[in-house]
């Protein structure tokens, strides 16, 4: 789905990035935002949305999908990766991403006292190193901290909209203690509070 020039238009630098609409293999429209961050030095970040009912079905019903995408140069690279990957993943669904977060939204309920959030249902690569050969582990290397980037974009998300609580549902995330601790990280940069309990693993605005 992804090819160079298509990347190179996603993101391109722009003062205000316009939706970048493509064909999937399906022939059904989706599209791509960028979402711009200083802290990015190779690739960038970008939000997807797609149809209602859209076939692959990868996009939480209810929040969105934040994808992270290399330099236009690799993007073939990626998409090859990303096409032999197990069918119904983030990477053979949208081929050419290095990784994608898919966060649902949980409006407000006063009747439990619980605020709107933002959960984590996944977090997951798009691409194996070394296939196909041009994709090296010095390539991969180039998008280690992708994980880093979703985590910030999505927190960034979260305070755009006022949301005060993000979670990660660990029966369907499944989370390393590395990714834990880059949740929590950019968590406690925000001024986010921690807990955790046995199904979920929770921020909490503390200001």
């Amino acid at each position: 789905m992804l090819t160079r020039e298509i990347v190179e238009k996603i993101l391109q630098p722009a003062e205000k990035p316009k939706e970048v609409r493509v064909k999937d293999r399906h022939g059904e429209t989706v599209a791509f935002k960028h979402l711009p961050s200083k802290s990015v030095k190779n690739g960038g970040v970008a939000s997807f949305r797609a149809p209602p009912n859209w076939e692959p079905m990868s996009v939480p019903t209810q929040g969105g999908l934040l994808l992270f995408l290399p330099e236009p140069h690799h993007a073939e690279a990626f998409a090859r990766s990303g096409r032999a990957l197990r069918t119904y993943s983030p990477g053979y669904d949208i081929p050419g991403i290095v990784g994608a977060l898919g966060y649902d939204y949980h409006p407000p309920n006063p009747n439990r006292n619980l605020p709107a959030h933002f959960s984590v249902q996944y977090i997951e690569g798009g691409f194996r190193s070394g296939q196909p050969e041009e994709l090296t582990r010095d390539v991969a290397e180039q998008y280690a901290d992708w994980q880093k980037h979703l985590f910030r974009a999505l927190f960034e998300q979260a305070e755009a909209r006022g949301i005060g609580k993000v979670s990660i549902n660990l029966e369907t995330a499944q989370m390393t203690p590395r990714l834990k601790r880059l949740f929590a990280e950019e968590a406690k940069r925000r001024g986010y509070g921690m807990t955790q309990t046995k199904y979920a693993h929770a921020a909490d605005k503390t200001d």
